[in-house]
């Protein structure tokens, strides 16, 4: 940058760069310069990639019940690489496929979807039992019925719902082939 006086004769010339304590500047002398410090952006990407694995991991978590925990150094956040971030977001992305594909074998019932209705009879039937979403819904998917019986009690309006009962208690309750509800009596 140069200075001018009114005649047009430069009168001195400077360039503005940061000074040499940059990353010490108090954060009210970053913005009195103009600047911004060197270390935020970094901290910036480093947030959003701990952010991005605190989501995938959440999902985990609910989905397969699975527990991850990071150990911290001196008590500072745990920094996250890209390779694990896209470890953790891979694998919530797969469980999430898994859950979508059993949510879809699913009859809706007496609900809007089949995911409301698997969703109901996870927390009425599974939660209790410490089972997580994917355990539920895949002991559902996996129902045998080879050597399972139609009570002969069990009568219903509706011809296309069946009930199959093992004996220790374990039942599913399908229409059409779509499952409408699994538990242990």
């Amino acid at each position: 940058m140069n200075l001018v006086d009114p005649d047009g004769e430069r009168i001195i010339s400077f360039r503005i760069s940061p000074p040499r304590n940059y990353n010490r500047l108090a954060p009210n002398s970053y913005r009195a310069l103009g600047l911004r410090p060197r270390g935020s952006i970094i901290e910036e990407h480093q947030n959003t990639l701990n952010s991005r694995v605190n989501d995938a991991i959440r999902e985990i978590k609910e989905l397969s019940g699975e527990k991850i925990t990071f150990l911290s150094s001196q008590g500072k956040p745990f920094n996250h690489s890209r390779e694990e971030v896209n470890k953790y977001e891979n694998k919530a992305k797969s469980l999430r496929n898994e859950y979508e594909t059993l949510v879809s074998r699913w009859d809706k019932g007496t609900f809007d979807t089949p995911r409301e209705s698997a969703e109901h009879h996870y927390q009425k039937r599974g939660k209790p039992y410490g089972m997580s979403k994917l355990k539920y819904l895949r002991k559902a998917n996996s129902f045998n019925k080879k050597g399972a019986r139609k009570p002969p009690q069990w009568e219903r309006e509706d011809p296309t719902t069946t009930k199959w009962e093992r004996k220790g208690g374990e039942f599913i309750l399908e229409r059409e082939g779509k499952i409408v509800t699994y538990g242990q009596n």
